[in-house]
């Protein structure tokens, strides 16, 4: 079993300067987008799964939804369920024997609950350090990489002239 997170979508977004911003200059959904494609990209990273979860307990008549993309879910909680609740109901199920299990949140009371459940907790702030860390991780790892050197696409009589012109 692959290791798990689990994001307090709202909490996050209220957090991260981006994403706030994001949600009050365009949109609330466009900062949900956003959100979805950071861990997305993140747990494909790091091989985790990932799970964001969305308050709709404030709305009336809301169903659980939940949306498949790449290396994330999104889920959105039915009416008068909070993604605190979901989270914690979640983790509950879960075997911390058997995968290590995450909840990014900088909610006191949320991290306190599902510490006591054997899940780890993850501030919003050292979720974004690590997504910040990996995705330069990734990016001199790419460019490290024999495709994104040029002599890889040379010849190798190219590549004599080339070293000539350079040791002039």
């Amino acid at each position: 079993m692959k290791d798990i997170l689990f994001v307090d979508g709202y909490n996050i977004i209220h957090d991260w300067k981006e994403l706030k911003y994001l949600s009050r200059s365009v949109s609330l959904e466009a900062a949900r987008d956003k959100l979805g494609d950071i861990i997305g990209e993140y747990a494909s990273y790091t091989g985790l799964d990932a799970v964001v979860v969305f308050d709709a307990h404030m709305v009336k008549g809301a169903f659980d939804k939940r949306i498949e993309r790449p290396s994330v879910t999104l889920v959105y909680t039915k009416e008068h369920q909070t993604a605190d609740s979901f989270i914690e109901m979640a983790v509950s199920k879960l075997n911390r024997y058997q995968q290590n299990i995450y909840v990014a949140t900088s909610d006191g009371a949320e991290q306190m609950t599902v510490f006591g459940q054997g899940a780890s907790r993850v501030t919003a702030r050292e979720l974004l350090n690590d997504i910040v860390k990996k995705g330069t991780e990734r990016s001199r790892k790419h460019s490290d990489s024999p495709s994104m050197q040029l002599g890889a696409y040379l010849d190798e009589d190219t590549k004599d002239k080339l070293k000539e012109l350079l040791n002039f």
